[in-house]
């Protein structure tokens, strides 16, 4: 009896081991700073807003996923400044067997949306320079031909 006890036990820890959950927390936090520091600095993902930071340096702390982050900032006297943090994978996973509600196994493109959330990684820093409204681009200096 020991025996069977021990090999259902072995049995079931080997099917577990094909359950997968998001390895990673699903939330990090960005920390934005800009030159000169006191912007204020929006994060936006597929048009839902992250969070905002009134005044630079400052920290976000936001989920993760599979799509960019756009940062926005804006300080008086400076011209707004666009910054895309790209999302990027820490490892590829599948999670083939992962359990659902119904006790079906879920297709892959669930599976990916599953685990985007925890093998999804954004920078945890980013310097954004922003350029004072008066800065032009420097116009090149004319040549002179040499003369004749």
């Amino acid at each position: 009896m020991k025996l069977i006890a021990s090999a259902a036990v072995s049995a079931l820890a080997i099917v577990l081991t094909g359950c997968v959950s998001p390895l990673e927390d699903t939330t990090q936090d960005m920390t934005i700073v800009t030159d000169p520091p006191g912007a204020t600095c929006v994060l936006v993902r597929t048009s839902m807003e992250l969070g905002t930071i009134p005044s630079t340096p400052g920290t976000v702390h936001i989920s993760k996923g599979r799509y960019d982050i756009k940062v926005t900032c804006n300080k008086a006297g400076y011209r707004e400044a666009v910054y895309i943090s790209r999302s990027a994978h820490t490892e590829p996973v599948l999670n083939n067997n992962a359990p659902r509600p119904d006790n079906g196994h879920y297709t892959l493109d669930q599976n990916l949306n599953y685990l985007d959330s925890g093998t999804m990684m954004y920078e945890k820093a980013v310097k954004i320079t922003m350029r004072k409204l008066d800065d032009a681009p420097a116009a090149a200096a004319p040549t002179a031909k040499p003369g004749p």
